[in-house]
């Protein structure tokens, strides 16, 4: 876990980079973005701003949950199956519901 701060015209921003391990990579997300491995052999990551997420849904499926992120340009799933720890999901889902919501989701 990485910590940068940085300083604006009237205001300290802090950016605290957390990482998780999800599909045999890692998983990151900050004050500004968050990155997901793809699926397949590929070590290709999506990157997602979190001011262009305008939609989040969560489904449970197959003993699972899906967090479901809609944003300009498509959208991107994270399953609580592929978490290398249940509880890490949860954080993952309260992180991006706070972020989202300074970013005027609901």
């Amino acid at each position: 876990m990485s910590e940068q701060v940085s300083r604006s015209r009237n205001s300290f921003f802090i950016t605290e980079e957390k990482k998780y391990k999800y599909l045999g990579g890692h998983l990151t997300i900050d004050d500004f973005k968050i990155r997901i491995p793809s699926i397949g052999l590929k070590r290709k990551f999506t990157t997602i701003a979190l001011l262009s997420i305008f939609e989040i849904n969560e489904v449970y499926i197959n003993d699972s949950y899906l967090l479901i992120l809609h944003f300009e340009g498509g959208k991107r799933n994270i399953s609580s199956n592929l978490m290398s720890k249940k509880d890490e999901y949860l954080e993952i889902k309260k992180l991006i519901l706070i972020k989202s919501n300074n970013n005027g989701i609901s």
